[in-house]
C-alpha cells in the first residue's frame, strides 16, 4: 500500500498487457498524476499516444525497447507494476526502489478491477465513477462506428469502457480535478 503522505516524489509505472488492460489503467494514471511530482510510464509503444496529450509532462517509454531504463529510474522511486515476479522485485529492490506495489492483472473476484487497483494502493475511487463513460462511446468514420473495449469481450469485463480523448480528459478533470 502506498500511502499518499509516505510516497516518493517520483513514480515508475509499468503497464504491459493488451489495449484493454491499458485503458482500464487510465483512471489510476489520472490519480497518480495528481499526487506525484514526476511520473515515468513504461508501456507498449502503440499505447503511449493515448496519454500523450492528457499528460504532456509524463515521461513515456516503450516497455520493450527501453526496459533497462526502469532500473535507472527505480532508485528513490515508488514503483507500480502488474508483474508478480519475485526475481524482478529483488532486482528493483537492489536498484534502490523505495516502495514496490504489484497490482492484480487478472482479478477473479469483486470489486471491479479499477476499484481493486485503487484499494490495493490504499486510495479511494468513487464507485459511481464506474458508471461514467470515461472513454466515450465510439469513433465515427464515414458510416462505420469503431468500438473499442478492454480484452476479448468476456462477460467479466466492462464492454462499455470506450475511448475518446474528449471523454478521457473530462473524466480525469472531473474525478481528480486536474487541468
Amino acid at each position: 500500500m502506498i500511502k499518499e503522505m509516505n510516497k516518493s516524489k517520483r513514480l515508475v509505472f509499468v503497464r504491459s498487457g493488451g489495449i484493454g488492460d491499458f485503458l482500464l489503467t487510465i483512471p489510476l494514471l489520472c490519480k497518480v498524476h495528481k499526487i506525484y511530482e514526476e511520473i515515468i510510464l513504461f508501456s507498449k509503444r502503440e499505447y503511449l499516444f493515448l496519454v500523450a496529450e492528457l499528460f504532456p509532462s509524463m515521461k513515456k517509454y516503450d516497455l520493450n525497447y527501453d526496459y533497462a531504463m526502469i532500473f535507472q529510474y527505480a532508485k528513490d522511486s515508488d514503483l507500480i507494476s502488474f508483474w508478480n515476479d519475485s526475481e524482478w522485485r529483488n532486482q528493483l529492490t537492489a536498484s534502490g526502489v523505495n516502495h514496490f506495489e504489484t497490482l492484480k492483472s487478472r482479478p477473479t473476484e469483486e470489486p471491479h478491477v479499477v476499484t481493486q487497483m485503487f484499494q490495493t494502493l490504499g486510495w479511494e475511487f468513487p464507485v459511481e465513477e464506474l458508471h461514467f463513460a470515461w472513454l466515450g462511446d465510439s469513433w465515427k468514420m464515414k458510416n462505420q462506428t469503431l468500438w473499442i473495449h478492454p480484452g476479448s469481450g468476456s462477460k467479466k469485463k466492462m464492454p462499455k469502457f470506450l475511448f475518446s480523448k474528449k471523454k478521457l480528459k473530462h473524466g480525469c478533470q472531473r474525478t481528480f480535478k486536474i487541468k
